[in-house]
């Protein structure tokens, strides 16, 4: 029961901040929408801005399908930009309103883990060491991370998916040569640590 209340809080302030401006909304906004009373309430949480920061550390990983499968960057920046357009308003409400830097670590969170299920697709049978893999997981990641973090300081308008999107598309030659790289890379490891005679 104490994480179906939770998250019913969690909830009705997400609804609260898709309609109307956070600093229009109070506690007993909230618990009027979920149908709990104040204690209830102040025993989750301090206060709202508390609720928000719960909010922030924890939507983006809930919302994400369990069986994502990505292939390219392109389907990572995709299911970061669907996430967040379940609660444009109240997510872009929480970017202004929460602890800048609480927001960012839910941001790299949730690219840290989208990359990492992109690597294991496309890394799928190739010849790339754990190394490699980590040093092209937070290259993508901070890569993706910087992106979406400018669409929220552009306030997620029409057209800013768009354009990252293109950027994508224009890199994607690059993504295959990294990945190359790291096989030679890799091959050429695995040649130095041949004893002389098998090389």
């Amino acid at each position: 029961m104490t994480a179906y209340t939770r998250n019913a809080i969690k909830n009705a302030y997400i609804a609260l901040l898709d309609e109307r401006p956070g600093h229009r909304i109070t506690v007993k906004d909230v618990v009027n929408r979920c149908g709990i009373n104040r204690n209830t309430f102040y025993y989750y949480f301090q206060d709202l801005p508390a609720l928000g920061e719960a909010i922030v550390a924890e939507y983006f990983l809930e919302i994400l399908p369990k069986d994502i499968t990505l292939n390219s960057l392109r389907d990572c920046l995709n299911a970061h930009f669907n996430a967040v357009a379940l609660h444009r308003e109240a997510l872009l409400a929480l970017y202004r309103i929460t602890d800048r830097e609480q927001f960012e670590i839910s941001q790299w969170r949730i690219f840290d883990h989208i990359t990492n299920y992109y690597l294991d697709t496309v890394i799928n049978g190739r010849h790339i060491t754990p190394g490699d893999k980590k040093m092209l997981q937070e290259y993508f990641c901070s890569t993706l991370f910087g992106m979406a973090m400018d669409s929220f300081r552009k306030d997620l308008t029409p057209g800013v998916l768009e354009r990252l999107l293109a950027i994508i598309e224009l890199n994607e030659d690059q993504i295959e040569q990294l990945l190359e790289k790291c096989e030679q890379r890799a091959l050429k490891r695995d040649r130095a640590a041949l004893p002389p005679f098998e090389k």
